[in-house]
């Protein structure tokens, strides 16, 4: 059996309702986060925890107040101590189908935990989504994403992997799910955040990452056909890491071995160092949600 947090308690899956007049489902009225969890630790938890709370203040929805050992516990609960998991993290926008949106909306927080299926290794080959992307609310993760969803479907039923999404002005800007960022082994060039785009927990880590190496960081905006022949292309997210983009359309690109022995490992070593160890709460328990068997 599967286990869910519910505004601080864990439950079973099935027993897990949202009314039908909570705004998430209405509206998509809610923020997220995704976290890796790798045998039992979850990676980064007070960074994406502080996005999710600045999220949730740019929206106007009330901060939750997330306890790490309530994720512990739905660790225990869900058998999640070893390989690789999913947890999403989750505030709604509350109950009720007015349009306005009040300041500190109090609604549902909730997590889930899956196993998470890592992606090829290598080959990760992308298309370009043939328009741009403009929304207000392009760099917070809300829960109305079904927009993202057609985008990775529109690679799919072509035969990529992923696609590339571009400002208005042709300028790279982010995948469906990652961002990307390239570099030709000295510098680390990320597009600008005057393209109103989500920066993810993952490229804010890297950029301070190549900061403390003393690694030059560019921010602007590049057309494809800006990248210069030696560059090395890159997504990431918070479940991959970093992952080498192979071809975008007809053109090929080729990884940097140097630049992933460097930044991306210490990434990674740092990821791991300060990930949050799940611990029990009750050790004469082996499982410690409220409506175990």
């Amino acid at each position: 059996m599967r286990y869910v947090l519910m505004n601080g308690e864990c439950i079973p899956e099935n027993e897990a309702t949202i009314p039908l007049n909570e705004r998430a489902f209405l509206f998509g009225d809610g923020v997220f986060t995704t976290i890796l969890v790798e045998d039992g630790k979850i990676c980064f938890l007070n960074e994406h925890l502080e996005r999710l709370k600045s999220d949730c203040a740019a929206l106007r929805l009330s901060p939750p107040n997330i306890i790490p050992q309530q994720l512990s516990t739905l660790i225990f609960s869900n058998h999640a101590l070893k390989g690789e998991w999913r947890l999403k993290v989750y505030v709604t926008g509350g109950r009720g189908d007015s349009l306005d949106l009040p300041e500190g909306r109090h609604g549902l927080v909730f997590a889930t935990l899956i196993p998470y299926a890592r992606p090829k290794e290598s080959g990760y080959r992308l298309t370009s989504f043939p328009s741009s992307l403009t929304s207000p609310l392009s760099a917070y993760k809300t829960m109305a994403y079904l927009e993202r969803l057609y985008l990775r479907q529109y690679a799919r039923d072509r035969g990529y992997d992923d696609v590339l999404v571009f400002s208005p002005n042709g300028h790279l800007l982010d995948t469906a799910f990652s961002n990307v960022f390239w570099t030709d082994g000295t510098y680390l060039y990320v597009p600008h955040m005057e393209m109103n785009y989500q920066m993810g927990t993952t490229l804010t880590l890297l950029i301070k990452e190549a900061e403390r190496l003393e690694m030059t960081v560019i921010y602007g905006k590049w057309a494809l056909n800006d990248l210069p022949e030696e560059a090395s292309l890159y997504r990431c997210n918070s479940l991959i890491g970093v992952q080498a983009i192979t071809q975008v359309d007809d053109r090929m690109f080729g990884n940097n071995p140097t630049f992933e022995d460097s930044l991306v490992a210490v990434y990674h070593a740092r990821r791991k160092a300060h990930a949050f160890v799940a611990k029990k709460t009750a050790p004469s328990d082996e499982n410690t949600c409220s409506g175990c068997g």
